[in-house]
């Protein structure tokens, strides 16, 4: 029964909110302070900011001005680059930290899980988590095209079949980080077990994720205070659910 997981990651949430609040936080400061700085550098020194303004201002001119200047194209190119570069950094970062939180997750099941376990099971398992990441990225940017085509083509029957389609394919790749935060695997297997369980628990994965979906939309009516409990309190027990399942199903 899907209320089976959904009661297990709060029993286990609940013995280890600290960990999993201060753990969330940590990995939010750090992906936005390095993606703040890329922004930062972007605008400032590339002179994209300045351009920006003048464009608003209609002064045309002054940015062909800027633009004929030979160290203006040159620092457009540098700045958009360092900042791209942190962006780029700031994506790789989270995907260190999600796979370090999964371990949290996989750590709690077993009793008391703490902050330090994130930045470890990231630094273990990090690399393949973002090499596993990348591969299902590829697939869903491949789906995510021919559903565009589709939704030229019809575009409101298109898109709402394209969303549905997506969804669902997505759900097939949702186990790949708990089958990494728990089996010692690589992303290929990680990938190829997620598909495989999701697959014969189709249903009830579908079902557990109907649920959180609909507490998710009906506490983020309430202003801040939603988003701060999506966060951090039904995030993490998602993660937890799902780690939960897949050592259930494997």
């Amino acid at each position: 029964m899907v209320i089976e997981y959904i009661k297990k990651a709060w029993d286990t949430y609940k013995k280890n909110a600290t960990s999993f609040i201060v753990a969330k936080i940590v990995a939010a400061v750090i992906v936005s302070v390095i993606a703040l700085i890329g922004l930062g550098v972007m605008f400032s020194s590339a002179g994209l900011l300045e351009m920006i303004e003048l464009y608003a201002e209609g002064n045309v001119e002054q940015i062909g001005e800027i633009m004929q200047n030979p160290l203006g194209p040159l620092s457009a190119i540098v700045g958009l680059g360092g900042g791209l570069i942190f962006l780029l950094v700031a994506g790789v970062a989270a995907v260190f930290l999600k796979i370090g939180i999964f371990g949290m997750a996989a750590e709690s099941l077993r009793g008391k899980t703490k902050v330090e376990t994130m930045f470890k099971v990231a630094k273990q398992k990090g690399i393949t988590a973002l090499v596993a990441g990348v591969l299902v990225g590829i697939v869903m940017l491949i789906l995510l095209m021919v559903m565009g085509g589709l939704s030229a083509a019809l575009p409101l029957v298109g898109a709402i079949i394209g969303a549905i389609i997506l969804i669902g394919i997505g759900i097939l790749f949702s186990l790949v980080f708990p089958a990494l935060a728990t089996d010692k695997i690589g992303a290929l297997t990680s990938i190829q077990r997620s598909i495989k369980i999701a697959r014969k628990n189709y249903f009830e994965l579908l079902g557990l994720f109907i649920i959180y979906g609909i507490i998710i939309l009906l506490i983020s009516w309430i202003p801040v205070i939603g988003a701060l409990v999506t966060a951090l309190i039904i995030g993490p027990m998602l993660t937890i659910s799902l780690v939960f399942f897949y050592r259930k199903k494997k």
